[in-house]
């Protein structure tokens, strides 16, 4: 049942979307590009838009990422970019309730915890990771200092328990965070992991899967599944523990062609499929499980790749909705792009 690509929409106003995200178990998502948010449901064929929010405030504003929480049980959407700083918006109307002030630079990462959605992790050019608590707009904590990133931090995700959370950056670096219990506020200067060992460019994207960790850095034109032995820790003891850098293994590379720029972001969708774009206009994707259970040793070609027609541009983000019907693709040239996927019965 491959992807069929049923939509090519293509925005004048903004030069290159940068990132998506689903509405937690619908499939209603936001694109974020330049100064502006858009809000759209894919249907057979078609995709509506729902509603749209311009930074009319800020004309040095470019929205690089955002997320999805809640406040009070409604639906709110976080973005965040080149100023520095988070804005929480009511989707209903689309507008803003609320800004998050702290980091000193941009704000390249957004993730939402797995389990208390009331927290956001932001990753920045001033090379920490903040948590913040959206009810009350303060950071709880920040990640950073003496063991911290050495250049501007990229990308963060959360562990499936929510008591860890990765970090990479321009330091070609990986590392993992406990978070404290209860979220207290306080400066995390060493993490329980950190490695220059496994990637040799600016690691843009991570992710969890289970307790491995997946991630791509910049020109080397591929995705690696790592496991890192002795995680997660057996114990509730925080300090002094660390995990050696050299306890990693590879479980399997994937090969991801024309991936040369830096900024690609891939996902894990819901019946756990791999996908990602590049710098060619395509989109590809793995079956995780299968990898996990053969760790093959020889890169790995996509069990499925498309090609959007007549474009060669970089696909920034690919996302799945929740129910795994479609792909949404968004990149340079404003481009959104939709597949649905066809059975063929």
């Amino acid at each position: 049942m491959p992807p069929h690509l049923e939509i090519i929409f293509t925005s004048s106003q903004v030069e290159s979307f940068f990132d998506i995200a689903f509405v937690p178990r619908d499939n209603i998502f936001a694109v974020v590009g330049g100064r502006t948010v858009l809000l759209f449901e894919p249907f057979e064929r078609s995709v509506d838009m729902l509603g749209s929010f311009f930074d009319s405030a800020n004309a040095a504003e470019e929205y690089y990422c955002c997320c999805w929480t809640w406040i009070d049980d409604v639906y709110v959407l976080c973005v965040a970019g080149k100023d520095g700083i988070i804005k929480v918006l009511d989707v209903n109307n689309m507008t803003l309730l609320k800004t998050l002030t702290g980091h000193g630079f941009a704000i390249l990462d957004l993730s939402t915890h797995p389990v208390n959605s009331n927290i956001i992790a932001s990753a920045s050019e001033d090379n920490s990771v903040r948590l913040w608590d959206i009810q009350s707009g303060e950071t709880v904590s920040i990640f950073g200092g003496d063991g911290g990133h050495k250049e501007q931090v990229i990308c963060c995700t959360f562990h499936p328990s929510g008591e860890y959370l990765a970090s990479g950056g321009m330091d070609n670096t990986l590392k993992i965070w406990k978070i404290p219990e209860n979220f207290h506020k306080l400066q995390i200067s060493h993490p329980i992991f950190s490695s220059r060992e496994m990637h040799t460019d600016f690691i843009d994207s991570i992710q969890f899967y289970g307790d491995l960790i997946i991630a791509k850095a910049a020109s080397q034109c591929r995705i690696i599944i790592w496991q890192i032995i002795g995680f997660p820790l057996s114990t509730k003891a925080v300090v002094n523990i660390t995990i050696k850098s050299s306890s990693v293994e590879r479980i399997a590379t994937l090969d991801l062609p024309n991936s040369q720029n830096w900024y690609i972001r891939h996902s894990i969708s819901s019946d756990g499929r791999l996908i990602c774009g590049n710098g060619a206009g395509s989109i590809f994707s793995w079956t995780l499980e299968d990898l996990r259970i053969q760790r093959p040793v020889e890169p790995i070609k996509a069990n499925w790749s498309g090609q959007i027609p007549g474009y060669m541009g970089t696909i920034r983000k690919v996302e799945s909705s929740k129910d795994a019907q479609y792909l949404i693709g968004c990149g340079e040239g404003g481009k959104i792009v939709v597949w649905r996927m066809i059975n063929d019965k």
